[in-house]
């Protein structure tokens, strides 16, 4: 299995100008914006409680995973918050 280029993990998937990136961090590096976007929509929904579960919002990704880099930038917020939590 490939490592990503940006976090040193196993199981890469997308090849990009001759390096291996897992679609979080791709997504995280080609294309910011959009990921802050989503990650800055995770802390809205947060602070006004429109988050109730975390852990069933992860797994709500997990059946259906991130289209946009946006998403993955909302999937990002909703892993550290359930990471904090803990």
């Amino acid at each position: 299995m490939s490592k990503c280029s940006v976090c040193d993990q196993r199981g890469a998937s997308i090849y990009h100008k001759e390096s291996m990136y897992h679609a979080m961090c791709f997504s995280e590096v080609y294309e910011p914006l959009e990921f802050s976007e989503g990650y800055e929509a995770g802390i809205s929904d947060s602070l006004e409680g429109l988050l109730y579960n975390v852990p069933l919002a992860i797994d709500n990704f997990k059946i259906d995973p991130p289209d946009s880099a946006y998403q993955w930038g909302y999937l990002q917020y909703l892993l550290e918050e359930e990471k904090n939590d803990d």
